[in-house]
């Protein structure tokens, strides 16, 4: 006696209001690893200092992180954790898209919004290389976002905050990258450990 067994997947689709949707979280890395290849955690953290009045260095900065963030005197923006393999191109991708009103068209019979969607989001590239005990990671950072709230005439201006950097990291030592503690702007904090 023959039996059959028959799967069916079903795929689910679910289509939902457009404004403000968050996206998936893709990660994504390039061809397999060698045998052998070194493994790191890294973490990436956006944040932007509370008050302006601090007059740190970056390495001040980058030491008193954990104790600024207990005292409540930055907002982190973003913080990224993810498994790096040594030569490997990683790269993470978030985002949404949001409806913005881009002005008011008027009418005889009355005013119009005109609306736009604008993508958002924040795509990350990185790439880890051992080097005398260090690590040589090189780091494409890209973040848009709405910075304000729309009025009747118009939308807030989106922002960019980008870093393109490489650098050769000690192990467990934070580094900083980005702004400077004299101005308002937004900064970007690796920590990097083996696994």
């Amino acid at each position: 006696m023959c039996h059959l067994l028959r799967l069916t997947f079903v795929v689910l689709l679910m289509v939902g209001n457009a404004i403000a949707q968050e996206a998936p979280v893709r990660v994504s890395g390039s061809a397999p690893p060698s045998l052998g290849a070194e493994s790191y955690f890294v973490q990436l953290i956006e944040f932007r200092m509370k008050q302006a009045e601090y007059n740190l260095t970056s390495d001040e900065m980058a030491k008193s992180f954990d104790q600024m963030l207990k005292e409540k005197k930055v907002d982190v923006i973003e913080h990224f954790r993810v498994a790096l393999l040594e030569n490997q191109d990683t790269k993470i991708q978030t985002g949404k898209t949001k409806t913005v009103t881009t002005g008011v068209i008027r009418l005889p019979q009355g005013q119009q919004k005109s609306q736009q969607s604008v993508s958002l989001g924040t795509m990350v590239r990185l790439t880890p290389k051992k080097q005398d005990g260090k690590v040589y990671l090189k780091i494409d950072y890209t973040a848009s976002r709405m910075d304000g709230e729309a009025n009747e005439e118009g939308h807030p201006e989106s922002t960019t905050f980008t870093i393109e950097s490489t650098n050769l990291i000690e192990i467990g030592k934070p580094l900083l990258l980005g702004g400077s503690s004299s101005e308002s702007s937004n900064y970007l904090l690796l920590k990097i450990d083996s696994r």
